[in-house]
């Protein structure tokens, strides 16, 4: 368990160091400036966008051993090669009588570089707040993210991102290592299907998670 633990810390530094030394790289070229009149890009980063996603959360060793939600996310470019993003997610899950409801509010500014010709290595940090309800108690806490990802430009119409996050709630003293994939489809220039996969690895706990999600944006 210990050395599963080691390796996949070992992976999400690798991960870190790649994207840090990527994107620092990429900032000392010679940045193209934007050409705002270019045909729309395929992808999430670096596009003005409202979606929402359908989530389906599967928790082990429950019970509650799955949950149902949705999340809503806007994206707004800051600058070129900065992007603001505030997403809200309701989870819902029931136990021996009892309904779990689960509310998160988070905010994140990333950074990532246009220069490489396969994708977009980014960086991101995060802040947020989160509220439990359920079984007669409720309780919230202030949490925070910091992660990293490429989004790979596939063909024309796709993208894939690969992606590492590290993520606290203080109040709860919980931690937890995030593993994931997601998968943007271009349907039009204003409409992408959204896809996404995600494992998350609460540190001592049993309780670990995969979630799936599926949904559309709409760009502006």
């Amino acid at each position: 368990m210990k050395q599963k633990i080691l390796i996949k810390r070992l992976i999400l530094a690798a991960a870190v160091a790649l994207g840090l030394v990527s994107f620092a790289s990429a900032q000392s070229a010679n940045v193209s400036p934007h050409n705002p009149a270019a045909p729309s890009a395929p992808g999430l980063l670096g596009q003005t966008y409202a979606g929402v996603t359908f989530d389906y959360l599967h928790l082990e060793n429950g019970p509650p051993s799955a949950g149902r939600g949705f999340t809503f996310t806007y994206n707004q470019p800051l600058n070129y090669g900065f992007d603001a993003t505030f997403d809200y997610q309701r989870m819902r899950s029931s136990a021996f009588g009892h309904d779990y409801t689960t509310h998160k509010l988070d905010t994140s500014l990333t950074a990532f570089t246009t220069n490489a010709p396969w994708g977009k290595p980014y960086i991101t940090a995060g802040i947020g707040e989160e509220w439990r309800r359920g079984g007669g108690a409720s309780d919230n806490s202030f949490t925070f993210l910091i992660g990293t990802g490429i989004e790979f430009r596939l063909v024309a119409p796709i993208t894939l991102t690969p992606y590492m996050d590290f993520t606290r709630a203080t109040q709860f003293s919980q931690n937890a290592w995030e593993y994931g994939m997601k998968a943007s489809y271009q349907i039009t220039d204003r409409c992408a299907l959204l896809a996404r996969i995600q494992y998350s690895d609460l540190t001592h706990s049993s309780h670990n998670t995969t979630e799936y999600s599926l949904g559309v944006n709409f760009r502006f």
